[in-house]
Formats: structure tokens, C-alpha cells, sequence
């Protein structure tokens, strides 16, 4: 621990029952957070009081958090918005590993509708966590209850904190002070091992699930063909102990995911690289081997498959194989080893059935504390092709002040395959770049300023070759709640569009810079489901003018969210406009329905494009429910010429059953 920094003890109270430590919370003294963001002030206006106990089975967190209104929409579990801190909220973090240990978190966080979000380190986590709210005039209290037979615990003291954030005051509080992000800032949690239920050695779930599919898409003439109707069952059985050691086997699982990705669109003309969200993948994803060497996204319809880790104080171990309906048969693992507390050594591999992609590899990770920041670097090598990756970083990032990444890369020819190649071919190539970034907070006339401005350079060439992109900007984000300003600049070169793709033959185009700038007028925030933003870009673009212009609205009226988005993009290339509307729907027994509609149409290229879908869901549990999903697709030359393109209908039920 750095001098002058002093652990703040706890030792909770022991109950019989939950609800015991909301009545004893009129006789026990309270633990009360501290205002880290804007400023520091232990005495906040609008103050947080927490009590903690346990049962033999279950830590439990009380509190009760007092201000004027609350700004809280998501009504799923795992909603996006509420995993990302954008509405009101309470957080527990715990590191179970030990205090002071440099290792991967639980995080358990409460908006103020009862709406329960849970993660460990960078992975899905699904824990036995339940949480009860209650909104008052004076704001909102929660009973929290955490399973200790969800974690992978040692028997020593455990690091703790509790963060509460108010989104219309930019505000953060914390039960022990630690921005930095270092583990010796947290809290100890000491607990009596001998009072805590021994758990179970392995917990063995069962994961049956069903899916009926209607499917249709077009003939050469727009006509719909035939209807398709595929029925599908599959199951997973999961034996887990605690949080970290878990083992699948599946058998003709049900990967799809009925949500839907938005689509977006970049001048860059490269294609978005859109997260993973199927639970078989993110679950274990701390311990995996990182996306460049596979993307799980590319791994379209297992056949079947095992997966399996376990992951101890020291070291941790991650094993997947499975059989894929289009790539084939592939393995991929990674061992870790953290033989102090600042250092990280690992060692990962993909074995394919493909002749052009065997990889090994390893990466070093170092933090060195007094200065907080991370350095790390990797050497990976597919050998059949005698292809390497090399990188190294130098990472800075905190809540308040400066925060920097440095970065280099070496990818030689060969190395991308199937397995692991994401939007565009760029192997044979060395880049660099980094990114600074500094964001602070001011006090005027009673309001805080949060604001934010940073700068990023990329560099991308062939080894020994022409140059595929270089790319120099900058950009400000100013916040004082309700009232909130954006901007951006942008200088480029697209390489790659000439040497790569053949615009200069294909559009006569014989510049490939950029230059071009992006600013918003004042904008409306209140929380991620109350906003309104208003935009306008304009430069050049290959050597022509461009325009974009982007209007944006959030609403929740009667808790109905909804949004809509509008886009603009006028250059040589395209003459696009884009409207979407999404939202959520809540509805009676904890059903949501998800619809969203996009219109696309290209006046250049005389090409309209219209795709709307619905998705009906209840999840009472998780990794259990009931899911209804239609889509359709029409496409034509103009809005009144649009045909039937692609149409499917899925009703899907999944359920979670603990056999033991």
C-alpha cells in the first residue's frame, strides 16, 4: 500500500435472515459513503447509508440513498445501459481472491426499479444475486443479497467497496475512496468462516432448450419462396463450483441472440465489428484468450462442444472445443499464472482442423503501482504459415485527470484466417498509435461542469510497404446536467480504400484523405433514456465535400423507452438518409417487448432498404426464458417499389434447472 493510505475495516453483522438487517439498521450504526466525484466531500448532500451482514448463506447489503428524484429505466437483467453506469445505481464490487490481490472482481449493481446487472471481471456472471427496492419521496432504498455459494472465496479477508452514482449530478460516491483503481484502496471484509455455510462442492445445471424457426427469403424475381419451418432442440449441462470453475457440454446448443445489433455506420467504410453477447462465449471471457487470435462471432452454428475452467488465487486455466458447421472442428485455451501481485504471465493457443492455422502464444501484463499505470506485451505465432503478432501497450486510465494508451503492432502475412479475422485483411502490416485523454470537474453558480478532451493517433502501413492509413484527431465532451456539447475533428488518409479495394479504378478517385469536422448544439441529458442531441459534420472526403447530419431522441414516457435516430451522409460515395426507432415496452408479468425498424435509402445508388422486428421476452431467471421474434426485410429501387427480401419468425424457450 502506498504511505499515508489507511484500510478501512469491516466487520459485518451476523443474521439469521435477510430481512433482519433492514430492522437493525435503527440500532446499528451505518457505514456512509463518501463523495469522490465531483469533489471530495464526506458529508454529501444527498447521502448514502449502507449496512452489511451475512447469513450462513448469503452476504447481504442495505441501504438507503437519499436525493430529489431518480433517473432509472432499465427493467431487464444485464441491461446495457445500467452495465455502463448511465442511471442511478449502487454497486458492490468484491474480490474474493483475497484484499490487496490484483485479480478479476465480482460486481453486482441495483438501479433504483429492482433491476439487478452482474458481472465478474470482464465476463457474463449470472449470480445468485436479488435484490428488493423501494422508491420513497425522500429517494430509494435496496436490499441486496449475494449467494456465497455463486463465489470462488478464499478464507481470508475479502476487498470491498460500494459506489452509488447520481447521473443528474454527475455525481459519485464510495464507501472507501479508490479512483485510482488499486486493490489496497478498497475496504477489508472480514468475515467468520466458521458461521458460513460450507457450499457445495459442484453445482450441476441442466440448460434444455427449444426453437421453432420460420424462414423465407427471396427468388430471383422478389417473390418470397416456399417457407421454411426448422425445428431445433438442444441441451447444456454445466457442472460449476462456485464462480470460477465451471464445465459445458453442449449438444446442438441455441446460440442465437434475439436481440438485435443497431446499425451504425462509419466513413471509414470498414464494416462494424460488433460485440459478442451469447452466453456460452461471454461467460469465461476473462479467462480466454483474447479476440485477435479467435472471434467467437465467426463461430456461426455449433454442432456440439465442451468448455471448461478453473481459476485459483495464482493461476487460472480456459479449454474450449467445438465443432462448427462451417469453420469445423477448433480448440483454443489460455493458462494464466500471477506469480506477484503486480505481474501476469500467460500462455494461449487455437488448434483448427484448417491447415493454414495453428497458434501459440503468451502475454505479460505489469502494473506498476505508484505511478498506475499498465504495461503489457504478447508474441503469438501461426505456425503453419510462419506468421507472427507482436504488440506491446502502455495504459493509464483513471476516473479524474489524465489517462493515456501507447501502443505498437507487427502482424506478419498469414496470420489472420476464418478463425480470427474481423472486418477487413490486414496482415503483413505494422501499426502504432496512442491516445490522451484528460477529464475533470468544475463547481459554477451551484452546477457541476464535467468535462473531457482528448486527442488519438493511428499509423497503419505494409511491412516494408506503402502506407494503408494514418489517422490524427481530437475531441471535447462538456456535461453540466440537464445541458450537454460534443465535438470532433478528424484528419486522415485511407490507404488501404486504393491499394486494397481498387477505388482509384472503380470510382476514378484519386485523393484519399480526409478532413472533416463534427460538433453538436447545446444537447438534453438527464439519464441514457432522457436525451435529445442535435449534430452536423462537414470537411472533405477523398478529395470531395461531405456532409452529415444526425439527429437523436431518447424518451420514457410511463416508462415506455423509446428512441429514435435520424442520419444524414452525403459523400462521392454515398447520399444516405437512416432512420431508426428502437425501445422497450414493459409489460405485464415482467414481459418486454424490444421492437426496432431501420429505413435506408442511397439516392446515389438508387437503393432503398427497409427491416423492422419485434422481440417479445420474459426472464424470470437466468439463462431462463421464453422468447417470440419476427423480422422482415424489403428491399427496392425506391420507397414505393419495395419487396418482400427475407422474412423469419422464431419463438424460442430456454430453462435453467439445477439438478444439484
Amino acid at each position: 500500500m502506498l504511505p499515508g493510505i489507511v484500510s478501512l475495516t469491516l466487520h459485518p453483522v451476523k443474521i439469521r435472515h435477510p430481512e433482519e438487517i433492514r430492522r437493525l439498521s435503527d440500532t446499528l450504526p451505518p457505514y456512509r459513503l463518501v463523495r469522490v466525484l465531483p469533489d471530495m466531500d464526506t458529508r454529501p448532500e444527498d447521502s448514502a447509508l449502507v449496512w452489511i451482514g451475512y447469513t450462513p448463506d448469503e452476504l447481504v447489503i442495505y441501504a438507503r440513498l437519499y436525493q430529489r428524484g431518480i433517473n432509472a429505466n432499465s427493467r431487464r437483467r444485464d441491461a446495457p445501459t445500467l452495465m455502463r453506469g448511465r442511471e442511478d445505481h449502487i454497486k458492490v464490487i468484491l474480490n474474493t481472491k483475497g484484499w490487496g490481490m490484483i485479480s478479476p472482481y465480482y460486481a453486482v449493481l441495483v438501479n433504483p426499479l429492482g433491476t439487478v446487472a452482474d458481472r465478474y471481471g470482464n465476463s457474463q456472471w449470472d449470480g445468485e444475486n436479488y435484490a428488493k427496492t423501494r422508491v420513497h419521496d425522500w429517494g430509494w432504498e435496496v436490499l441486496l443479497r449475494v449467494s456465497f455459494s455463486t463465489l470462488d472465496y478464499t478464507r481470508q479477508p475479502w476487498a470491498i467497496n460500494v459506489t452509488r452514482t447520481i447521473v443528474s449530478k454527475s455525481e459519485l460516491q464510495m464507501l472507501s475512496p479508490n479512483l485510482r483503481g488499486d486493490p489496497e484502496y478498497d475496504a477489508q471484509l472480514v468475515l467468520d468462516w466458521e458461521y458460513i455455510k460450507p457450499k457445495k462442492q459442484v453445482e450441476v445445471v441442466l440448460i434444455p432448450s427449444f426453437r421453432l424457426q420460420s424462414e423465407a427469403d427471396s427468388s430471383w424475381n422478389g417473390d418470397l419462396r416456399r417457407r421454411e419451418i426448422r425445428p431445433t432442440a438442444g441441451i447444456t449441462v454445466r457442472a460449476k463450483r462456485g464462480q470460477n470453475e465451471l464445465l459445458d457440454a453442449t449438444l446442438l446448443p441455441d446460440f442465437s441472440d434475439v436481440d438485435v445489433d443497431i446499425v451504425e455506420f462509419s466513413l471509414s467504410r470498414l464494416p462494424v465489428d460488433y460485440p459478442e453477447k451469447r452466453p456460452y462465449f461471454t461467460e469465461g471471457r476473462t479467462y480466454a484468450p483474447e479476440g485477435r487470435l479467435i472471434r467467437t462471432r465467426n463461430l456461426i452454428q455449433p454442432l456440439f462442444g465442451v468448455k471448461f475452467y478453473s481459476a485459483r488465487e495464482r493461476n487460472d486455466v480456459y479449454l474450449n472445443t467445438l465443432k462448427d458447421v462451417y469453420l469445423g472442428s477448433v480448440a483454443f485455451g489460455k493458462a494464466t499464472w500471477r506469480p506477484l501481485k503486480e505481474l501476469s504471465l500467460s500462455s494461449s493457443f487455437v488448434i483448427t482442423d484448417s491447415a493454414n492455422y495453428q497458434l501459440f502464444g503468451g502475454r505479460g501484463t505489469y502494473y506498476f503501482r505508484p505511478l498506475n499505470f499498465n504495461f503489457s506485451s504478447s508474441l503469438y505465432r501461426n505456425f503453419p504459415e510462419d506468421a507472427g503478432r507482436f504488440s506491446a501497450s502502455l495504459e493509464r486510465h483513471l476516473e479524474k485527470g489524465l489517462s493515456f494508451v501507447l501502443w505498437y503492432s507487427r502482424i506478419g502475412k498469414g496470420f489472420l484466417s476464418p478463425f480470427n479475422v474481423r472486418a477487413i485483411n490486414f496482415d503483413n502490416n505494422e501499426a502504432r498509435g496512442g491516445w490522451m485523454g484528460y477529464n475533470d470537474y468544475l463547481k459554477l453558480y451551484g452546477k457541476t461542469l464535467s468535462y473531457e478532451a482528448g486527442i488519438h493517433y493511428r499509423f497503419n502501413r505494409e511491412i516494408g510497404g506503402v502506407v494503408l492509413s494514418e489517422n490524427f484527431g481530437g475531441y471535447y465532451h462538456l456535461l453540466m446536467v440537464p445541458w450537454t456539447l460534443n465535438g470532433s475533428f478528424t484528419v486522415a488518409y485511407y490507404g488501404y480504400l486504393k491499394y486494397l479495394y481498387g477505388y482509384d479504378r472503380l470510382y476514378g478517385i484519386d485523393d484519399f484523405t480526409a478532413r472533416y469536422v463534427e460538433m453538436s448544439l447545446p444537447g438534453y441529458f438527464r439519464s441514457e433514456w432522457q436525451t435529445a442531441s442535435l449534430s452536423v459534420g462537414f470537411g472533405e472526403y477523398l478529395g470531395h465535400p461531405m456532409r452529415s447530419y444526425t439527429a437523436s431522441l431518447r424518451v420514457s414516457p410511463f416508462g415506455v423507452n423509446t428512441g429514435l435516430i435520424a442520419y444524414v451522409y452525403r459523400t462521392i460515395l454515398d447520399d444516405l438518409r437512416m432512420i431508426q426507432y428502437y425501445g422497450e415496452v414493459p409489460l405485464p408479468l415482467g414481459v418486454i417487448l424490444k421492437p426496432y425498424l431501420n429505413y435506408t435509402e442511397d439516392v446515389k445508388w438508387d437503393y432503398s432498404y427497409l427491416e423492422g422486428n419485434f422481440v417479445l421476452l420474459w426472464e424470470p431467471g437466468p439463462l431462463t426464458g421464453v422468447y417470440l421474434a419476427v423480422n422482415k426485410r424489403l428491399v427496392g429501387n425506391t420507397p414505393k417499389a419495395l419487396q418482400h427480401t427475407y422474412e423469419k419468425e422464431v419463438f424460442k424457450v430456454q430453462v435453467r434447472w439445477k439438478v444439484w
